[in-house]
Parts: C-alpha cells; structure tokens; sequence
C-alpha cells in the first residue's frame, strides 16, 4: 500500500546524498510524494552498514521515476477504453489535412505554373519538398514530446500548418511558395503526424491495426472530398482564397492536439529528480559546481560534456536503428511501396488533364480513387488482426496489383479504364500505408515506434527532395506522363524482394 509522506519520512529522505537517491531511483522505489516507508528505512539503513541491497521479485516490477506518469494526471489509455479513441480522432484529422493540403497542391498545380510564369516540374517539385520536409522534421518529434508533452507539440504543429498556408496565399513567386512549404506547414505536419501515429501505438495493441485502418481513412476522406472541394474553391475564390481556406480549415489540429494532452501528458514533472548517469559520482558533480561559479572550465571537462551530450542525442534519437537491418529493409519497402504512391498523388490531376479529360473528370477519377480506398481500409483491417489472412501475403498480393494498375497507364485514355485503374492502386495502398506502421511495429517494437518513423521520415524525405521533381521533368521533355509512371512501377519488385528478404530476417536461426 502507498502511504503519503509524513515529516519523518521527509527528513529521511533530504538526508541521503544524490548517489543514494540515483539508486534508489533505480530501484524504483522513490516516487514523487508517494513511497513504502519501510523499504525505505530498511535501504538506507542497509547502504549505511555496506550490507548489500535484496528486492523481491515483486520489487523488481515496480516501474522507476522516470517511468512513471504525473501523480493523479491521466496515464496511458487502456486498450481500446474511451481516452484511445481521442488518439485515432487525432490521427485521423492529421491523415484528412495531410491528404487533403497535398490533392489541394495538387489540383493547383496548373494554376500556379501559369501564375509564376514556371515549368511544371518545379512547381510539382515545390509540392515534393513539402513531402520531403514532412519527413526530415519527423526525425524531431519523438524527444519533442518526449520533453513538452505530445499535446503541446501538436497544438504548435497546427497553428504552424495553418500560417504556412495562409501566408503561402500572398506569394509572389515560385521561391516564396518553397520556402513557407518547407519551412513552415512541412514541419507542422512531421510533428504531428508522427506524434498521432506513435499515441495510436500506445493506445492500442490487440486491435492496433483495425485502429490505425480506421485513422487513416482520414485520408481516403480527403481524397473524396477535398479535390473537387479545392477546384470548387478555385473556380469560385481563385487561387489565393482557396489557400486562405485550405489553410483555416486546418486550424482543426489544434482542438485535436488538446485532446491528445489529455490522454499523454508529458512525462517530466516538476519535483522529480533528476537522474545522474552512471559514470558520474556526487563529488563530481560537487566539483563542476565549484568551477562553474568560478567562471571557467577546462577544455577536457567541455569535451567531456559534448561527449556527454552526443551519447544522449544517440540515445534519445535512437540512432543504433541504423545498425539494424531490418529497419533498412522495411526502408527500402517504404520506397517501393510509398514512393509511387506519393508521385501518383502529386502528378495525377496533371496526368488526366494531359490524356484529354477536363479537370472535373480528373478531380471525379480521385474521387473514385478515394472510395477504393477507404471500403479497403475498412475491409483489410479487421481481416488482418484476427488473422484471418496474414499481413505478408496481403502485402504481396496488393503489391502485384498496385504494380499492374500503373504498367498500365499508356494504355489508359478510356474514362473506364483511368477510374478503374485509379480505384485499383489507390485500394492496394490503403493497404501499404496502414499495415506499413503495423509491420513497424511488429518488427521493432512499441518503444521504437516514433524514431523509426522519425528516421524513416528523415531518409524518405531526402528522397523526396531529390527525385520529387522527375515526373514533371520527364512531362516537360517528352509531353506525356507515361514513362515516368512506368519508372515508378519499376520501384515495386525492390519492394518486394525487400519485404521477402525481411521475411527471412525474421525465421533464420540467430
């Protein structure tokens, strides 16, 4: 039983020394106002005679104070319980702006190559970058709200989602479009769709993959609404008030980022001690102090702290993910998967368009698109958490006919044919990207989930940036879209060896 802190009790506790509280600490045995008296009489008594330390195992499961929540705040959400439908609401509206600014973008293209007097290409590069800083901000989200609290950071994502947009709408040229892009609403959307994603991994473990379906349907909404919503807003407001509102509408992130401070709080608190590294002694401490009112510190006690500050960037970032070979495998299935599905969504309002059809036929083809989609995200999931047909081979069949739908796009000028085709590959990467996180999950674990998003994120980005553009460029240099969808087929097969080869990983004997 847990027992409020009396006087005595207190007056034991500033007795010990900072090494006695770090191991104390260790042993999970202090909490922040709440503690076991007698364990504690009984370990420092024990550290004052040199007598060693005994825990029961029952001791050993006590979790530690850096483990541990704010005493009476909210604490993780159980499986599936109230609270953990606030983090597939906030997931959710992440997936609906993050597809919906993009198709937006998208649908904008023509209009803004011909208002900046540009190349295609670099207007649907400036669409690419956006992608790509969406990733390498990622990378920063996991320690961010590890410190601040995942609410706080998603409140800030959402105000900076919505000025990127809005100011992008008083633009005077193509360098300006790019930098508030990348800037501004790039990162905004890195923070919080990677902070939505990692709270639905917490929240959810038996039913993660029908939870994480049922967010991203979020953005197979955008993809039914938002294309003919924007080409209504740009036929009605222009090009500049259709950024005004896409920008407003995404002021809703910053409701669903207090609903996510509610159900993960930030897990460091006023009161707490803080934890000296192991290496590190009292005296040590005692001694820097000294110096530091001094006013000087030598040049090895500075490389020492930097060294110190290195190791906790690893640590925090965690880095040793690049080690691992099965966090490049599932990298380079991302790109197989993910890559064509990014192009696809950029350039595909410019593909109709090129092959004759009017941009509300276009718009009507995404809509179509949309609905593949999100009957799939419905259907998949639960099909998948109660095991009905394995994640694997759900994963290869969709990617043979994701890789058929676009071998097929010189082939496409029928109306039939481009709405089948576009219903077809955007139903198999409902698939990808939901059972893209859960395959993250599966292989490297709850804990890793955010940084390997984050790194994910970061190496996927760069990608973007460099090779964003090359559609466009190809359109520019021979008039069709054609080669360049059929270069983005070619990027399945490396998905699948990678995801056979991972496969193997996982069964071969260590």
């Amino acid at each position: 039983m847990n027992y409020r802190l009396g006087t005595k009790s207190r007056d034991v506790l500033n007795s010990l020394s900072v090494t006695d509280r770090f191991v104390l600490d260790q042993l999970g045995h202090i909490r922040v106002h709440n503690t076991k008296l007698y364990y504690m009489y009984r370990i420092h008594d024990r550290m004052k005679r040199g007598q060693p330390i005994k825990m029961s195992r029952k001791d050993r499961n006590v979790p530690s104070l850096h483990q541990r929540e704010r005493v009476g705040g909210p604490q993780e959400s159980q499986d599936g319980g109230p609270q953990s439908w606030f983090a597939v609401l906030a997931a959710w509206m992440t997936w609906f702006f993050w597809g919906g600014l993009l198709k937006g973008l998208g649908v904008l293209v023509p209009t803004l190559q011909v208002q900046f007097a540009t190349s295609t290409w670099i207007i649907g590069w400036i669409v690419a970058m956006l992608t790509g800083s969406v990733g390498l901000s990622g990378i920063f989200a996991g320690p961010l709200g590890k410190r601040f609290g995942s609410g706080v950071v998603f409140i800030i994502s959402g105000l900076l989602v919505s000025w990127g947009f809005m100011m992008t709408a008083f633009t005077l040229d193509s360098v300006q479009l790019a930098l508030l892009q990348t800037l501004i609403a790039g990162p905004g959307l890195g923070f919080a769709n990677v902070l939505s994603r990692e709270a639905v991994g917490r929240c959810f473990s038996d039913n993660y993959a029908t939870a994480s379906a049922i967010s991203q349907t979020g953005l197979s909404a955008a993809m039914l609404i938002c294309a003919p919503v924007t080409q209504l807003f740009l036929d009605t407001y222009g090009w500049r008030g259709t950024l005004l509102l896409l920008g407003g509408s995404s002021m809703h992130l910053v409701v669903c980022g207090q609903l996510l401070h509610k159900i993960l709080p930030p897990t460091k608190q006023r009161g707490a001690y803080d934890l000296l590294s192991s290496d590190e002694t009292s005296d040590q401490r005692a001694a820097q102090g000294t110096e530091d009112h001094c006013g000087g510190r030598s040049a090895r006690e500075l490389g020492n702290e930097c060294w110190q500050l290195a190791r906790s960037a690893v640590q925090h970032l965690d880095c040793q993910l690049f080690c691992d070979v099965q966090f490049w495998l599932i990298f380079i299935w991302t790109i197989g998967t993910l890559f064509p599905f990014e192009m696809w969504y950029i350039y595909f309002i410019s593909l109709a368009q090129s092959k004759g059809f009017s941009p509300t036929d276009a718009a009507v083809f995404v809509t179509y698109a949309g609905i593949g989609n999100v009957v799939l995200k419905i259907v998949h999931a639960p099909v998948v958490d109660r095991r009905i047909i394995k994640m694997r081979p759900m994963i290869v069949g969709s990617m043979v006919l994701s890789f058929a739908s676009l071998v097929v796009t010189p082939w496409n000028n029928a109306y039939w044919s481009m709405a089948l085709s576009a219903c077809v590959f955007m139903a198999c990467t409902a698939i990808f990207a939901n059972l893209h996180d859960v395959l993250i999950k599966e292989v490297l674990g709850k804990d890793r989930m955010a940084c390997a998003f984050g790194w994910v994120g970061i190496i996927f980005g760069a990608i973007r940036i460099a090779f964003g553009f090359f559609p466009g460029w190809i359109y520019d240099q021979t008039g069709s879209y054609d080669l360049a969808f059929l270069i983005l087929a070619g990027l399945q097969p490396l998905g699948l060896i990678a995801l056979l080869c991972l496969r193997y990983t996982e069964t071969a004997p260590k």
